[in-house]
């Protein structure tokens, strides 16, 4: 895999975790707005752990190709650093994609609210790490 595919990827998840900022600029939000930052949090996830697993064919290691592997060998490498939450977020994701529920849905979103700074973290630190290739 060339640098410069993995340097688009992780611009690509820079824009959509942008997207998540600016969702949460607002202070209070109804059912719509609620679901809307939702989706935005699951295509955030979604290319996370896509972006991490990028990296780890670019460094050329072995791992499964499922999310919460790839999750799990991006914390070995310290490219994450809170596993538990990451595994929270495939869950998250997992859980409003298959299914509905209100509580669960707010449940989610504070969550999502309260955490969603991690993903933020990812990108520093992918960014500082392909910057030194």
């Amino acid at each position: 895999m060339e640098l410069k595919k993995l340097k688009n990827q992780i611009k690509l998840l820079k824009k959509a975790y942008a997207t998540i900022e600016k969702a949460f600029e607002k202070k209070k939000f109804n059912d719509l707005e609620k679901d809307w930052v939702i989706q935005r949090f699951e295509y955030t996830i979604e290319l996370s752990w896509k972006t991490c697993k990028m990296f780890l064919i670019y460094e050329k290691l072995d791992f499964l190709p499922a999310p919460r592997e790839i999750i799990r060998e991006s914390f070995k490498l310290w490219i994450i650093w809170d596993l538990e939450l990451w595994e929270e977020f495939l869950d998250i994701r997992n859980s409003m994609s298959h299914m509905y529920s209100e509580y669960v849905s707010w449940e989610s979103f504070d969550y999502i609210k309260e955490n969603h700074g991690n993903i933020s973290y990812l990108i520093k630190h992918l960014e500082k790490i392909v910057s030194k290739k």
